[in-house]
């Protein structure tokens, strides 16, 4: 713990074992209990440097004692810095800046509408209302309804009996006409329906048939060169071994 004589550079170690040469020379002031042996095992695996000091050292970041049997001992009241504030002026809301409209060119006008929308503001306090309750307020518009009620009936009115006019001219018509004129109608929509969808599918048929043809023209003609290749590699060796034979019988 020493460093040199009369010098403590710390001010409690830890013992793993008996130290009988520590003996009458310090003064045992605690235990340590529980499952914190383990990580004073852990503290022993240190890598330790030639001054028998450890090369990383750990820190001790908190402790807890389990058993005091000093019941008289008061703990130090840690000195507060002066620089330190209390807590009441920390929390304190800061006060709010004030807006300095002589710095803008146009403050005055600034300055005015700032008035205004303040006024507003605290007269519309706790008063939520619609669109339909301004325009009720405005002033420019008027309250007379821009349709009368019974003008408005009357025009309904004619749209209706114009409309019964028109079934009654259809009335008129004989049922024999009416039933032509449904005929002829259907046979047009028949006619315009059926004729595309017909083109339509033969030409697909058509072009999905000759694309048919193409493709087993294309795997015949495949079939048929890998028939060649194979037979050509069949007669080659032949041809070589021939050779072979009459380059022997010529030597």
């Amino acid at each position: 713990a020493n460093a040199g004589p009369h010098d403590n550079g710390s001010q409690f170690f830890f013992t793993l074992g008996r130290a009988d040469e520590l003996n009458n020379k310090h003064t045992i002031f605690g235990k340590i209990t529980g499952d914190t042996i383990y990580n004073m095992l852990r503290l022993s695996e240190v890598e330790i440097g030639t001054d028998e000091r450890p090369v990383n050292p750990y820190k001790i970041t908190s402790t807890e004692v389990l058993f005091n049997p000093f019941d008289d001992i008061i703990p130090r009241t840690s000195k507060k810095l002066k620089n330190e504030k209390p807590v009441e002026e920390v929390e304190k809301t800061k006060s709010k800046g004030t807006k300095n409209f002589s710095l803008l060119s146009f403050g005055e006008e600034a300055e005015e509408e700032e008035v205004e929308v303040n006024k507003v503001s605290q007269s519309m306090k706790g008063k939520s209302k619609s669109s339909h309750d301004l325009l009720k307020d405005d002033p420019h518009l008027s309250s007379v309804p821009a349709i009368d009620s019974d003008k408005g009936n009357e025009s309904d009115n004619s749209d209706k009996d114009e409309e019964e006019g028109y079934c009654d001219e259809d009335d008129g018509l004989d049922n024999e006409e009416k039933n032509q004129m449904k005929k002829r109608v259907m046979e047009k929509l028949k006619k315009n329906t059926d004729v595309p969808v017909k083109k339509i599918t033969e030409g697909e048929q058509k072009q999905k048939s000759s694309r048919s043809e193409e493709l087993r023209k294309e795997v015949r003609q495949l079939k048929r060169e890998l028939i060649k290749a194979k037979q050509k590699k069949e007669e080659n060796p032949s041809k070589v071994k021939e050779d072979q034979f009459e380059e022997e019988e010529a030597a």
